[in-house]
């Protein structure tokens, strides 16, 4: 959902993104709020991201190398490791091998 409502004196966008985040843009008159929520609500076709290309498993061994080994304890970065090895990629395995 998203609208447009008079702010303490200023024009705000109000709206939600895909994951359910709030966001508000001031705009500096109702013209310019009703054109930037019309952006938002029809993005143009230049605006879509890129469709990925990588897998889970490629995916979660950048994420586990270049996220968390400097932010999170040896310990925690191998138990990491161990649960997507022996939990993770097996279980997603079965639902991409044909039936």
């Amino acid at each position: 959902m998203a609208c447009i409502k008079k702010r303490r004196g200023k024009w705000v966008v109000d709206w939600r993104d895909s994951a359910g985040r709030r966001h508000w843009e001031t705009q500096p008159d109702r013209e310019k709020a009703k054109e930037r929520l019309s952006e938002i609500l029809n993005p143009s076709e230049e605006s879509e991201a890129p469709v990925e290309t990588r897998t889970f498993q490629q995916y979660a061994e950048w994420w586990l190398e270049n996220c968390a080994k400097g932010a999170i304890k040896a310990s925690t970065f191998e138990e990491y490791q161990s649960v997507l090895r022996k939990h993770v990629y097996p279980a997603l395995a079965r639902f991409n091998s044909p039936k």
